[in-house]
């Protein structure tokens, strides 16, 4: 975890506003934004938005090379910065470099604060991860968990789907005529429907549109779970930055007029923005130190501590951050991500690596014995997860325990054994207000999806 109160460097300074770097590190992309004394996005010294390809430290240490670049340029590259990261990749390069971790969700609200303080709603799409955050007495955020669909490495599947790059994926669905109705929930269901539209015809502008309306569809139905998305709508995450057709499929969806409809001109770094706001709250430090520290964290072994997922003692719940109803040892233990003393939605982060499958691979065999011949087809994704819900992690879950169970309920924690970890369900129990902690999403229930399995098998005699 992220100790942001232990490191004497990181007490707040004595005067305001220097050289103020944010970093917000996602699932697919970096980006980064230095302020001076402004504190408005227009009014920055750099910013920047890279794809970071799964080498996050390699871009990360380019894009502070060119902002030092930069500042040497302006005469200012001896001056020591104040740096913050967030985003969903962040916590463990916050970890190592020394520097505070800020939470997201605080992250652009204090970014929104300054830029947008009337907005009523944010609706933010990332690689792989879609919010909305209702504002107007309590906030009230609502994520998509570990399912990628309907968020920017959806588009990037379908345009791969269409032989197209995402670029040309946009300018073609300006050009539509119809909507397709497509399912996002899943991109193996979404080229299922795809597929026969293009084979049947279809044109590619008519299908690019519909790709981009069924990212808004998912987004819509399935965060705002009945809550009506009204006033001021602010619109941020790469996605909705860069591309003009989904932009345009929210406008129309969402009945929205230009007075409602805010597209921020740095919409894809306006959380890294909120993390070099709060970093005025910090200590500084010199380029050298932080690329330093970055250097070296290539050589560690741990990128984030080795917190047991499990509370083992009451002594442990006791020195642990509050958490939901009351916890027993064998419930869940969560990360107190902004250091407060309490779970609650200020440490939502993104978990898992989506339901959208990164690798689909296929090979076959083919073997000659005699007059006989036997071919075989292997098919196989990797690099997906899924988000268990429902009765796949609630028996008992009614108040007379009368639910069913799966052959898997004997691999669970035991009181008889309270190290051991290693377990599918943590402590069981029994009504539906029995256990409020341990049914909260989480990266307990995130398994993975990958799969190998034998499609094909022909056996033949000549």
């Amino acid at each position: 975890m992220v100790d942001i109160a232990t490191d004497a460097s990181l007490k707040p300074a004595s005067h305001p506003k220097p050289l103020r770097v944010g970093l917000d590190i996602g699932s697919t992309t970096v980006k980064a934004v230095v302020l001076d004394q402004s504190d408005s996005l227009g009014d920055t010294l750099f910013s920047d938005y890279r794809r970071h390809h799964a080498n996050v430290r390699a871009t990360v240490a380019g894009l502070l090379v060119d902002i030092h670049k930069k500042l040497v340029d302006l005469g200012r590259g001896d001056e020591p910065i104040r740096l913050s990261i967030t985003g969903s990749g962040g916590l463990a390069l916050a970890d190592n470099l020394h520097v505070p971790f800020i939470q997201e969700v605080i992250a652009e609200t204090e970014a929104i604060d300054k830029e947008y303080p009337q907005a009523d709603v944010i609706i933010e799409l990332g690689g792989e991860d879609a919010k909305i955050i209702f504002f107007g007495g309590a906030l009230e955020e609502r994520m998509n968990g570990s399912c990628a669909g309907g968020t920017g490495a959806f588009i990037d599947q379908m345009a791969t789907l269409m032989n197209v790059t995402v670029n040309e994926l946009d300018e073609l669905s300006l050009k539509h005529e119809k909507i397709y109705p497509i399912a996002s929930r899943c991109g193996v269901f979404a080229k299922s429907d795809i597929q026969p539209i293009l084979n049947q015809g279809g044109r590619k502008e008519d299908v690019a549109a519909s790709i981009f309306q069924a990212v808004v569809d998912q987004t819509v139905a399935g965060l705002t779970q009945g809550r009506e998305l009204k006033g001021k709508i602010v619109f941020l995450g790469g996605p909705l930055h860069f591309l003009m057709g989904l932009r345009q499929r929210f406008v129309e969806t969402l009945k929205l007029d230009a007075d409602h409809a805010v597209f921020p001109e740095d919409g894809d770094c306006f959380a890294a923005m909120g993390a070099a706001l709060c970093s005025s709250d910090y200590g500084e430090r010199s380029f050298d130190e932080v690329l330093d520290r970055l250097e070296k964290s290539v050589d560690s072994v741990g990128l984030v501590d080795t917190m047991p997922p499990l509370f083992t003692s009451q002594a442990e719940i006791e020195d642990h951050a509050t958490q939901f109803g009351t916890v027993h040892v064998g419930d869940i233990k969560y990360r107190d991500l902004n250091g407060d003393g309490v779970i609650d939605n200020y440490d939502k982060t993104v978990i898992g690596r989506g339901d959208v499958p990164r690798i689909y691979y296929g090979f076959g065999a083919d073997l000659q014995i005699g007059d006989f011949s036997i071919s075989a087809l292997f098919q196989g994704t990797g690099q997906a997860d899924r988000y268990l819900d429902g009765i796949c992690i609630k028996p008992f879950w009614d108040d007379e325990g009368r639910d069913n169970v799966f052959a898997n309920i004997h691999d669970r924690w035991s009181p008889d054994d309270p190290t051991n970890q290693d377990v599918f369900y943590p402590r069981m129990y029994v009504g539906s207000d029995a256990n409020t902690n341990n049914v909260q999403k989480s990266s307990w229930w995130v398994k993975d999806v990958s799969f190998l399995r034998l499609k094909q098998l022909n056996i033949s005699y000549n």
